[in-house]
């Protein structure tokens, strides 16, 4: 009791807050010298001409390997000297220029996905193609949602353009959120019209090397490949002085081991030579270290994202990351279910919990269904909700005078035995802090929902979209700004350019199909 009396007088907070933790310390030194007898033993395949010149500077053993590119050894001193260059966190500001995501410590922030082929049309139930429009909705519908912190396109407009013009995505989601931008490019030519962009919505380059918005998505060839093009764009990314953003997309039992250490300890090799590449062309450029820490399930043949093993491994390699202090971004909230079901609510929840509880910093998946084939505004509108009471679980329960409510309790006690809390002054005070209140999930009894429509939750969902993209009004850039983006995207996509940009991704296909 007397320690109740001494926290009561001296106003401690005790703060208790959930965290997950799955290795040791010995776990960890193992698996992060196993990636460095990767890059230095094993070696990666490297086709950037600038990135194998910087290589080869900075003491790389190189070897031939094929017409696509060399075969790079990376010196431990050269790792460590690279870790020591990086920055250990990043913050990401949002489209006026105010700090939004701090990528430090273990903090978890959660965003859309990109790239789904497919999406569900809201108003008609088709499952269709995207259209730049879609992009704008589906950017509309994130900016008006509290618990998404980020905008990534969700969608492809891919059919909709002929190639992956990853250009107009970005000019959609501009155009309708203030929130910070993730985005997806074809090339360096694409990379600058975007950064363009950017710096037009900035006031200039200056101002967006100061308070970067946008955060460019890449990936590895896994397992141990480097795609030329990726290379090529975070070299020109960091020489500008922008955040890079890259990592393995790794499939256990296909590109990577399938055991989890063995893909843990490749995937972050994989990650850790890019972060190699951009700190030797640019010290101190901020670069997060990413994972899409996929499962091959080799009875379907598909990349299941609601696998147990997908989120443990997800959990390993943040620890790990948060060992080498570096930000990292993974995925959450995508399922393997088809529809806006019990399957789908599970496993984002599961999802989501296992991302904050491991304190990865960018989570990226909202709206991502059929293990990442199809979007859904209305799975959005779940995953908003199940963000919203695990951000709740992630407060856990800090001691407090207040918060213990000892002088309460003896005030219920001294009026035995009709008192109650109900009507105390520090229920209601503390109530509306203290709870969480869902704004989707029903907590009615049956005869109220059922006077209310009976509703299920996919229903009101699908509800919730309609009423965002037939209310909500975004707010708007200056007329003079809208008018530049378009002339920059229209640019970037002449009849010219989509020629180039079509062979030239054709030919990228056909090398890396077979691989």
């Amino acid at each position: 009791m007397s320690n109740v009396k001494d926290l009561r007088w001296s106003g401690l907070t005790q703060q208790m807050s959930p965290s997950l933790s799955i290795l040791s310390q010995d776990q960890k030194d193992i698996l992060i010298n196993s990636a460095y007898e990767i890059l230095e033993r094993t070696g990666q395949r490297v086709g950037s001409k600038e990135a194998l010149d910087l290589f080869r500077q900075a003491g790389c053993r190189i070897e031939p390997l094929d017409d696509e590119g060399e075969k790079v050894f990376f010196p431990q001193r050269l790792i460590e000297e690279c870790l020591r260059l990086a920055p250990k966190r990043l913050l990401l500001y949002d489209r006026n220029g105010e700090p939004t995501l701090y990528c430090e410590g273990r903090n978890s922030y959660f965003s859309p996905t990109s790239a789904c082929p497919k999406m569900w049309d809201p108003y008609t139930g088709e499952r269709r193609a995207w259209k730049k429009e879609d992009i704008g909705n589906a950017t509309k519908i994130n900016d008006a949602l509290p618990n998404l912190d980020a905008m990534f396109a969700l969608g492809s407009l891919a059919d909709d353009y002929g190639f992956d013009c990853f250009v107009h995505e970005v000019h959609a989601m501009m155009l309708n959120t203030t929130k910070p931008i993730i985005y997806l490019s074809n090339d360096v030519p694409d990379t600058k019209a975007i950064c363009e962009m950017a710096a037009e919505i900035a006031g200039g380059w200056d101002q967006l090397r100061e308070r970067p918005f946008i955060l460019q998505y890449d990936e590895v060839l896994s397992p141990l490949k480097h795609k030329n093009h990726a290379f090529d764009k975070f070299m020109y990314l960091a020489g500008e002085g922008l955040p890079v953003r890259y990592g393995a997309f790794t499939m256990s039992g296909a590109s990577s081991p399938v055991t989890l250490p063995g893909a843990a300890a490749q995937s972050l090799a994989e990650a850790l030579a890019g972060l190699i590449a951009v700190q030797l062309k640019r010290p101190g450029t901020p670069f997060v270290m990413a994972i899409l820490p996929g499962i091959m399930d080799l009875k379907y043949g598909i990349l299941s994202s609601g696998a147990p093993e997908y989120h443990l491994f997800h959990g390993i390699y943040t620890e790990l990351c948060h060992e080498l202090r570096l930000p990292v971004m993974a995925t959450a909230g995508i399922t393997d279910s088809k529809v806006v079901d019990a399957q789908a609510g599970a496993e984002a929840l599961w999802s989501y919990l296992c991302a904050a509880l491991s304190g990865c910093h960018l989570n990226i998946g909202a709206g991502s269904m059929e293990s990442h084939l199809i979007g859904s505004f209305e799975h959005m509108i779940l995953c908003n909700e199940l963000i919203g009471g695990v951000r709740r679980f992630m407060q856990g329960a800090p001691i407090t005078n207040t918060t213990l409510g000892m002088d309460v309790i003896q005030e219920v006690g001294d009026n035995l035995p009709n008192a109650i809390f109900i009507d105390r002054d520090h229920t209601t005070e503390q109530y509306l802090t203290e709870q969480w209140q869902p704004a989707l999930f029903n907590r009615n009894n049956f005869q109220s929902w059922t006077e209310k429509g009976a509703k299920y939750t996919h229903e009101v969902c699908n509800e919730k979209v309609k009423e965002i993209l037939e209310n909500y009004q975004p707010e708007q850039l200056p007329e003079d700004v809208q008018v530049k983006l378009e002339e920059i995207a229209k640019d970037a996509t002449s009849e010219e350019t989509l020629a180039v940009g079509k062979t030239s991704k054709a030919k990228r296909r056909r090398k890396f199909r077979s691989m």
